[in-house]
């Protein structure tokens, strides 16, 4: 928050008296002049009441509000102001440790960056933010915005760091050839037990489907072509495919044991797993992954895990070396 320190300057205006020349006999008889009255000071200005103008967006009104002097009447009740100086001594008294803060954070995360030379475009920014708008349906930015009580230029600045922060990450925490050795890229198929079958009838008419399904692949056929016939599954519409996974994966211990069994490009038997019976196949090794293939396990849900921890450590290292010194801070923290 910038400080306005206004300046007054008082100028004193000196009297010179003029010298007589001439035979000094008897002092010259002086009359004594009245007293000059103080002039009245001068009524303070009334304080300002703000108002958008017309065609002013949300963004430009806040920035002209600030510049405003603190007596300014931003709001009443029931006729009573509500100045902005009275809102900054608030905000100031409830939000300004944490905000330093995160100011703080920001500033060690964005010189770390910086070293690496990593940058952020105005155009990047703004294409990011129109993504969001549009993935939620915001017509109306000023409105939005105005309603969420957040300038676009805070939104614009959260946004910078994040997609700072991002590209930092793809750069610095991507899987890499060593990472890949514990992953494989497999696909399935999955017939379910009928529920409207007998219990007992169950199982023998599912694993018939799914011997089935097998047949044809046996035969010949493509098994993401199967898969988007065949399987009951919701991977079916992209033939089947569970992209890349490693060990760390919540699949039930059956269908993991048995595709981590398998080799590239091999097929499994049917497995039988709660859900019915499935045809498992691996795509890729993680061994033999290329550039291509690093940028989706980086990607991955499972390599995701990796890169949070990878990036928290790198966080908390940052804020242990860098020197902050955080004024504002309460005793506690500071220890």
């Amino acid at each position: 928050m910038k400080r306005l320190i206004i300046f007054f300057v008082i100028l004193a205006l000196a009297l010179s008296a003029c010298s007589v020349f001439g035979a000094p006999a008897k002092a010259a008889k002086t009359k004594a002049k009245a007293p000059v009255k103080a002039a009245a000071p001068a009524k303070a200005a009334a304080p300002a009441v703000v108002a958008p103008q017309k065609g002013e967006s949300h963004d430009a009104f806040m920035e002209r509000v600030l510049a405003m002097p603190d007596n300014t009447i931003i709001a009443r009740v029931d006729g009573v102001p509500i100045t902005k100086g009275q809102l900054i001594k608030q905000l100031w008294m409830g939000q300004a440790t944490t905000e330093l803060e995160s100011l703080c954070e920001k500033n060690a995360l964005y010189s770390e960056i910086k070293k690496a030379g990593i940058t952020v475009s105005d155009a990047e920014v703004e294409e990011e933010l129109n993504k969001a708008f549009a993935a939620n349906q915001i017509t109306d930015v000023d409105v939005y915005l105005a309603s969420k009580g957040i300038s676009k230029a805070r939104l614009m600045s959260d946004m910078r760091m994040n997609l700072l922060v991002k590209k930092y990450a793809d750069v610095k925490f991507s899987a890499t050839k060593d990472d890949a050795k514990d992953f494989i890229k497999a696909s399935h198929i999955l017939i379910k037990f009928d529920p409207e079958d007998p219990e007992e009838e169950q199982d023998a008419k599912c694993l018939a489907k799914i011997q089935d399904v097998n047949d044809k692949l046996k035969a010949g056929g493509d098994f993401a072509e199967l898969a988007k016939e065949f399987s009951q599954d919701g991977t079916a519409s992209k033939g089947g495919s569970l992209g890349w996974f490693d060990q760390s994966v919540g699949y039930v211990p059956e269908f993991k044991a048995a595709v981590f069994a398998l080799e590239e490009g091999q097929v499994s038997e049917p497995v039988k797993t709660d859900f019915g019976y499935h045809l498992i196949k691996v795509d890729k090794l993680g061994v033999n992954a290329d550039k291509a293939d690093l940028e989706e396990i980086s990607a991955s849900t499972a390599f995701s895990s990796k890169r949070s921890q990878a990036m928290n450590k790198w966080y908390n290292d940052i804020m242990d070396k860098k020197q902050i010194e955080n004024y504002l801070a309460a005793p506690s923290a500071k220890e």
